[in-house]
């Protein structure tokens, strides 16, 4: 047998769509009992090839704007946290960002995942209204928590690629007085449920999964995944397990 490496983009997506289904289907047949027939997964190949591209097509023509409150000296920093590492054991970390995906409109993704590296949950929101950055992530850790809880994770560490915003949350710079500050206010009594929350800064490179989700709010605002990993993400989750 014969094995041909290709740099194809189409050819890459299709066989990762093959790959991706055909695990899903093996595990509902394994820990579920439910055999999917051949046509099903056929159907979802398509189906998730098709909802792969369009997600792709979100241009990242904002993001300078979305991330430009990280300071020149910040980035001259040594030893940063630059690609994504796995949380300790019985700890969930939690990944989110935010992305201006048309004007006043924000798109928030939340990525969970636990020490065996495994996409134990994800989700999307949609915000209106703001134009400033640091609220707009703040408001997606808020929503991130609340769930988080909902889905009782005591245990919890979350990132993201706003320094300002995780120096603020713990407690390194004053909370500021306008809208933010009532967010960060919420977040802070939020945890006082969890039995253990941390914040940390990770560099873009390290937060790619959950930018990606940020973009595809766009397309599919207000939407969880439990125990399953958004075929938009895929790439970013492998690149993350592989580079760890």
């Amino acid at each position: 047998m014969h094995f041909i490496l290709t740099t194809n983009p189409d050819t890459l997506i299709y066989t990762a769509s093959v790959i991706y289904n055909i695990l899903f289907a093996r595990n509902k047949l394994v820990f579920e009992d439910n055999n999917s027939n051949e046509e099903d997964t056929l159907e979802l190949i398509c189906r998730n090839v098709h909802d792969f591209k369009i997600c792709n097509t979100i241009t990242h023509e904002t993001d300078t704007m979305v991330h430009n409150h990280s300071t020149a000296q910040n980035r001259q920093h040594q030893n940063r946290k630059t690609t994504w590492r796995k949380p300790d054991n019985n700890v969930y970390k939690i990944n989110t960002d935010a992305n201006l995906s048309e004007e006043k409109t924000w798109g928030l993704g939340a990525l969970y995942r636990d020490a065996s590296r495994e996409v134990v949950a994800a989700a999307t929101w949609r915000m209106h209204g703001f134009y400033e950055p640091t609220v707009a992530e703040a408001y997606g850790i808020y929503l991130a928590l609340e769930f988080a809880a909902n889905c009782g994770f005591l245990d919890v560490t979350f990132e993201s690629d706003c320094e300002q915003l995780i120096r603020i949350l713990n407690d390194k710079e004053p909370i500021p007085n306008h809208y933010v500050g009532n967010v960060i206010r919420e977040i802070h009594f939020r945890t006082m449920g969890l039995r253990h929350v941390s914040f940390s800064h990770v560099d873009r490179q390290g937060n790619v999964a959950a930018h990606k989700l940020a973009q595809h709010a766009l397309l599919e605002p207000n939407k969880i995944w439990i125990e399953e990993t958004p075929l938009c993400i895929v790439p970013e989750v492998l690149r993350d397990i592989f580079n760890h």
